[in-house]
């Protein structure tokens, strides 16, 4: 996902403990007119995950990354419908 919208080098090496530990470092090395985007997207793909994995926990299914993706790109483009200013212009 960080590749398709140009920020590859902000994904996380495997030195980190924690996800918050992540975005935090990611959030230092991120322009500050490109923080609020950002933020809306990494919300917005744990959100995803978060509902995707409740979802197949609780009806014993087997988790498909492919539906992950699904999940986030139906979301961001609701988000950009309800006029998520900063994603819109993340995902142009």
């Amino acid at each position: 996902m960080l590749g398709r919208v140009g920020l590859q080098h902000l994904a996380p090496p495997l030195d980190f403990n924690t996800f918050k530990d992540w975005w935090r470092w990611t959030a230092r090395r991120t322009p500050k007119a490109a923080r609020k985007e950002l933020n809306f997207l990494v919300i917005l793909v744990a959100w995803s995950i978060w509902k995707l994995c409740n979802h197949y926990i609780f009806n014993s299914c087997h988790l498909d990354t492919h539906l992950v993706q699904q999940e986030i790109n139906e979301q961001a483009t609701m988000w950009k419908m309800a006029r998520a200013k900063a994603l819109k212009e993340l995902l142009a």
